[in-house]
C-alpha cells in the first residue's frame, strides 16, 4: 500500500513540475560562448597570456608589424619584434613575437599592420580568433609578394616556421667546411683504391 501511495505522489509532483527551458541552437560556425552565456570577448578574473608570432622567408629588415585587438571592452596594440627582447624569441630568426597578457577572455578581434620605410602602414590580416586555454599562440605566416608581385598579406597557420637566415660569414665558412669535406672524400676513396686495389 505504502507503495503505491509514493508512486502516485511521485507521478503528481512530476506532472505539476515546470517544464524546463528550451535550449537555444547554435548556430553553424559559432565562436564564443553558447547562446544566453556571456557575450564574445566578456573578461573575467582568470589570467590569460597570448603569445602572437608572425614569419616570413623573404627580407623583413625595413619593416615593423604592429598587432591590434579588442581585449574585451580595451583596445590593444603591440609591435612585434624579432630582436629576442621576447623571452623565448631567437633574434633574426625571422619571427616576429609578441606576448599580451590580461583576464580570460573568449575571442579577440585582431588585425595585422605592416609599416615600411617611405610606405603608408598596410593592413595585412583581420579576423576574428578564438582564445582557447590560459595560455594561447596565435601564429601567421606574412608573403611580402615580392616574388608574386601581389600585395603583402599575412595567412594563419597553425604554428610558425623558422625562417633563419645564416650572416655572409658563417654561410661563407660552412661552403668552405663542406668543400674540405668533398675534398678529403674523393683523396681517401683515391688513396684506398691505389692501396687495396693493387693487392
Amino acid at each position: 500500500m505504502s507503495l503505491l501511495l509514493l508512486t502516485v505522489a511521485l507521478g503528481i509532483a512530476t506532472a505539476t513540475a515546470e517544464p524546463a527551458p528550451p535550449q537555444q541552437p547554435v548556430p553553424s560556425g559559432h565562436i564564443g560562448p553558447l547562446p544566453g552565456g556571456p557575450l564574445p570577448g566578456l573578461t573575467g578574473e582568470a589570467p590569460l597570456t597570448v603569445r602572437l608570432a608572425v614569419s616570413s622567408l623573404t627580407g623583413t629588415e625595413d619593416l615593423t608589424l604592429r598587432a591590434f585587438a579588442r581585449w574585451g571592452d580595451e583596445d590593444r596594440q603591440l609591435v612585434l619584434t624579432d630582436d629576442g627582447s621576447t623571452p623565448g624569441d631567437l633574434p633574426q630568426d625571422g619571427i616576429w613575437v609578441g606576448v599580451w597578457n590580461g583576464p580570460t577572455v573568449d575571442a579577440l578581434h585582431m588585425r595585422l599592420v605592416l609599416e615600411r620605410t617611405a610606405q603608408p602602414p598596410l593592413e595585412v590580416y583581420q579576423g576574428l580568433e578564438r582564445v582557447r586555454g590560459p595560455e594561447d599562440r596565435l601564429s601567421w605566416s606574412l608573403d611580402l609578394g615580392t616574388t608574386t608581385g601581389q600585395l603583402p598579406e599575412a595567412t594563419r597557420i597553425s604554428a610558425p616556421y623558422i625562417a633563419r637566415r645564416l650572416p655572409e660569414t658563417d654561410a661563407t665558412s660552412m661552403a668552405a667546411s663542406v668543400g674540405w669535406l668533398g675534398f678529403l672524400g674523393i683523396w681517401l676513396a683515391v688513396w684506398g683504391d691505389r692501396r687495396w686495389g693493387r693487392s
